[in-house]
């Protein structure tokens, strides 16, 4: 749990957008469906959303929250370097992709991208 902490910490301490004291403007962010695309009127009306994106531009920081109790996989169409991810604790940091992110049950993940 130590590590853990002191890597958000250190994450914190990285990017400017994760110490804001105030809310982001819609410049700033864009919400994503796990799809990739945007989240629509209908996406956030739907009684089953429990998992979505949160693009921070100024940082080119993606959130990825999934709050269902099964794993999930977020489409991001390019590059992205993992973070930190809730569902993997401390393993090792240095995990690159392209493309979709897997993500486990109720957890937070932070991409960047």
């Amino acid at each position: 749990m130590i590590a853990w902490v002191a890597r958000l910490a250190e994450l914190r301490r990285r990017f400017a957008s994760l110490r804001g004291e105030t809310y982001f403007t819609h410049e700033e962010v864009r919400w994503l469906h796990p799809s990739g695309r945007a989240m629509s009127s209908a996406d956030w009306a739907a009684p089953d959303t429990a998992a979505l994106g949160l693009a921070i531009v100024n940082d080119g920081l993606l959130l990825l929250f999934n709050g269902r109790a099964e794993p999930l996989s977020f489409v991001h169409e390019g590059p992205w370097e993992r973070l930190a991810d809730s569902a993997r604790g401390c393993e090792p940091i240095a995990t690159t992709g392209q493309g979709t992110y897997a993500q486990g049950p109720r957890s937070v993940a932070l991409l960047k991208i």
